[in-house]
């Protein structure tokens, strides 16, 4: 992706997971000065900058809130409660990205913008 000031960024994603284990949810933000590895399950922050600095930084909210997803799901179902979070939208943004990001690579890496798909 370029960004709107002409940064590039990359986006990836893997999953893979075994009964019991708690799990991860990792955001990596690399830069020209370092790197930043945010846990999204505690809130924890690590930072890693080039020049051999690094630093933690606590989680500024209670982590990532268990069964509040399911359970906010089967209330919606049983009480017409309304989604809690703006779901087709970002649902959208997703598919169009990875849309984008398949027909770059069947294109051989030429880059593909979201305004492209509907071209």
């Amino acid at each position: 992706l370029r960004l709107s000031k002409g940064a590039v960024a990359t986006l990836g994603s893997s999953g893979n997971i075994a009964p019991g284990d708690r799990g991860s949810v990792e955001v990596h933000l690399h830069g020209s000065r370092g790197r930043i590895r945010v846990d999204a399950i505690s809130g924890e922050m690590y930072m890693r900058l080039h020049d051999g600095r690094e630093d933690h930084i606590a989680a500024s909210f209670p982590g990532y809130p268990g069964m509040v997803p399911a359970r906010r799901f089967v209330e919606m179902i049983l009480d017409g409660a309304d989604p809690p979070f703006p779901g087709r939208t970002n649902g959208l943004y997703t598919v169009e990205i990875l849309d984008a990001a398949y027909r770059s690579a069947e294109g051989g890496g030429i880059p593909v913008s979201v305004a492209d798909l509907y071209r």
